[in-house]
């Protein structure tokens, strides 16, 4: 009797499952006798061994992972909202770097300014001495006074430059299907000789080591022509000009890789971010993205608006936001259909930027991100970061 006990008992049944997603396959062990709780996806099912030959477990299995589509890393609904995130967070980090050089700018291009003047003023007059002297001693010192200046304004652009701005970023996201994620981000970034361009690249990487992500951006400020410069002959003002002022908008370009275990996404945007009265900020960014799981590739136009408002303290900037972001139209080219979707995505949070020195900056994000959809569930995301200019 004992004997047949362990044997009745050691008999089982198996049921297997394949993940398109994450390249895993699902093994489910089942006694012959009496009924197992398995746990598949989040959701558990009491199971026995007349379900197994009867299909009911494999129909459960299938309704479930069509359920986990929606939520898992490799879906659109998961790619759409991490990239409008990514897209606000962005945004409200450069309209708060431009806000607060503006000044910086305007005073980079006088300094500019007043060198070339003075190198003309200066190259007009070694000129004039040059040809009104004819000897040889002149000369010489006319040269070695030359690359004096020469050395001189090459200290200068070299001052002017901007340095480059290293961040590094700790993130702490939630998916859609509840589960939590560690990812850690490291970007540069370089700005033009007069500020009004900078160029970005930023990585991630989850600590999973199985999802990554590359990013390259480039953004560009626009000027107002409201700066009213007089045209003078002498004392006499003949008339004015408009040259470039204040700022109008921040326009930008950006592509992003990312690697989800084996599904191969790409997203390309572009963005324009106002600059409008009493440091309200408001903008607007529609993009493309491109989803390959196996044979199929699923594409989705995507369509984010955001505002925030930086309110700057001795040490401190404090940047609440508000956006929404929707993805109305996608289309499948295994199934070769178009689908459309009246969901939105709304982003809630507020960024806090740290003064700590001149060259170091700390960062901390806090963001709610839910959906019109009732069966996406609300999920949360925290950022702690530090900038360094070198």
């Amino acid at each position: 009797m004992f004997l047949l006990a362990i044997s009745s008992y050691g008999q089982t049944v198996s049921q297997s499952y394949y993940d398109k997603c994450t390249k895993e396959l699902k093994v489910f062990i089942i006694p012959l006798q009496g009924a197992t709780i398995i746990t598949f996806y989040n959701r558990t099912k009491s199971v026995t061994a007349s379900d197994v030959t009867s299909g009911g477990l494999q129909r459960w299995l299938e309704e479930t992972y069509q359920w986990w589509t929606t939520y898992n890393p490799c879906s659109v609904a998961q790619t759409t909202q991490t990239i409008a995130q990514q897209t606000a967070s962005s945004a409200v980090t450069n309209s708060i770097s431009v806000t607060s050089s503006n000044l910086n700018i305007s005073s980079s291009k006088t300094e500019t300014s007043t060198v070339s003047e003075t190198r003309t003023s200066e190259s007009s007059s070694s000129k004039s001495e040059s040809s009104s002297s004819k000897s040889e001693e002149k000369k010489e010192e006319s040269k070695s006074e030359s690359k004096k200046e020469e050395k001189k304004e090459e200290k200068k652009k070299q001052q002017a430059l901007q340095p480059i701005l290293i961040s590094a970023n700790y993130m702490t996201m939630q998916n859609l299907d509840g589960s939590f994620n560690q990812v850690a981000s490291f970007g540069l970034s370089k700005s033009s000789l007069t500020g009004g361009a900078s160029y970005n690249i930023n990585s991630m990487i989850w600590s999973n080591l199985k999802q990554f992500s590359l990013s390259l951006s480039k953004t560009e400020i626009i000027f107002n022509h409201d700066k009213k410069l007089p045209i003078k002959v002498g004392k006499e003002i003949l008339g004015y000009i408009y040259v470039k002022g204040s700022v109008y908008k921040i326009t930008g370009l950006n592509a992003t890789l990312m690697l989800m275990f084996d599904t191969k996404i790409l997203s390309l945007g572009m963005n324009d971010v106002f600059l409008l009265k009493k440091g309200m900020v408001f903008g607007y960014a529609f993009g493309g993205t491109f989803v390959n799981v196996e044979k199929d590739v699923i594409s989705s136009l995507s369509a984010t608006f955001f505002t925030t408002r930086p309110f700057p303290f001795k040490r401190v900037v404090i940047s609440p936001l508000v956006a929404i972001s929707s993805s109305p139209i996608q289309y499948t080219t295994l199934a070769n259909k178009f689908s459309y979707s009246e969901y939105f995505t709304y982003i809630l949070g507020s960024n806090f930027d740290f003064n700590l020195t001149q060259r170091f900056k700390a960062n901390l994000g806090v963001n709610t991100i839910s959906n019109t959809n009732k069966n996406i569930p609300m999920t949360y995301a925290i950022t702690i970061g530090s900038k360094i200019k070198l």
